[in-house]
């Protein structure tokens, strides 16, 4: 029943946050959200802490490839080989991709939650692109978990399917595995380039191959560094990656519900209101059972977030034109500089008092 009701949330999540995405210039990344229905210091913070997130997930699937990629080589190649050398292959896979053109990898729109919203405005109709996305998938889960009945997924295969589909699983699952990499490291890259093109970070972060190479090179630095340890990465990047997901759906959720009963715009009672309530209400209970018991994770998360919310503040004091563009993605905006205080008008003749009183004088 877990994962029928997470799809569940989900789905209703998903209803305050088509009606946001429909409000914003273009379809970006949650921090925009965040940005317009909490402010924009806070949609900083939140910035920072999807990067944050999102590189934590993409290297706890290069952690799995290794494991899920062994028993193929030992079957087809009759080789051995550290979990490094092949998460070292998909990382090489994964810097190619982030290189080409966006047509070639088209397929992976779907390969992550988020990846959705970012491509919605390009369907024929966006309101109902996310519902119908998260009830397959939660469907497809639900339908995956009821499948294994309980057990371990290769015990679980082993003893319904033949060998030759045992070896078509394992195979279907490292193709998964290369891409979901591939699916955050675009999802990672199009968070940078939006920061990039509205100047909060370098400008040169706002084309596409400098900012898939950021992914990529920490990426790299973080699985050489483990493979010249001699150990394998363990739990941590898949304990962050999802607590900060968790959080970052709640704090989106919040803003859904500030912002539309801000500016209901003809929005009804569960689309501005209801929904996206008790998604924040869900969410914000599934985040805090993340990070409960998980100090490391509260320091890291809190203090990125606070740093984002420091600098956006600092942005509003010193370039309100950059500030007031967090969260456009670069689109266009306007300042308009407060008038300057016009002087008071003087009386007539008031620095000629002889000219006042000239009746006075003269009669």
């Amino acid at each position: 029943m877990l994962l029928p009701g997470v799809g569940l949330l989900l789905l209703v999540f998903a209803t305050g946050w088509v009606a946001m995405v429909r409000r914003m210039p273009f379809p970006g990344p949650l921090y925009g959200l965040i940005a317009r229905g909490l402010g924009r210091p806070l949609g900083l913070g939140a910035a920072g802490l999807a990067l944050l997130s999102y590189q934590a997930l993409q290297l706890t699937l290069y952690a799995a490839v290794g494991a899920a990629a062994a028993p193929l080589l030992a079957s087809w190649f009759g080789i051995s080989v550290a979990w490094w050398v092949v998460a070292l292959s998909c990382w090489l896979v994964v810097a190619v991709c982030g290189v080409l053109p966006i047509r070639l990898l088209a397929a992976q729109t779907f390969a992550g939650f988020e990846t959705n919203a970012v491509h919605v405005g390009q369907t024929r109709q966006p309101r109902w692109v996310m519902p119908v996305c998260v009830t397959l998938l939660a469907l497809l889960f639900a339908a995956a978990s009821w499948a294994l009945g309980g057990t371990a997924p290769e015990r679980a295969v082993a003893r319904t399917f033949a060998p030759w589909a045992v070896t078509l699983g394992r195979a279907v699952l490292v193709a998964g595995l290369l891409v979901g990499m591939i699916a955050l490291q675009e999802l990672i890259a199009r968070h940078l380039i939006a920061l990039g093109r509205e100047r909060v970070l370098p400008a040169a972060l706002g084309r596409r191959i400098p900012a898939s190479a950021v992914p990529t090179v920490v990426a790299g630095a973080v699985i050489g560094g483990y493979a010249y340890a001699g150990s394998a990465i363990d739990r941590w990047p898949e304990r962050a990656g999802v607590a900060g997901i968790l959080v970052l759906l709640a704090l989106t959720a919040l803003a859904a519900l500030l912002f539309l009963n801000r500016n209901p715009d003809g929005e009804g009672l569960w689309r501005r209101l209801l929904a996206p309530g008790l998604a924040t209400i869900g969410l914000g209970v599934l985040g805090d059972l993340a990070v409960a018991d998980q100090p490391t994770l509260q320091l890291v998360g809190g203090g990125t977030v606070l740093l984002g919310i420091g600098y956006g503040l600092a942005l509003r004091r010193t370039d309100p034109v950059r500030y007031a563009g967090i969260g456009l993605g670069g689109a266009a905006v306007v300042v308009t500089p407060p008038l300057p205080a016009l002087p008071r008008q003087r009386t007539p003749g008031a620095h000629r008092p002889e000219r006042v009183n000239s009746e006075e004088l003269t009669g």
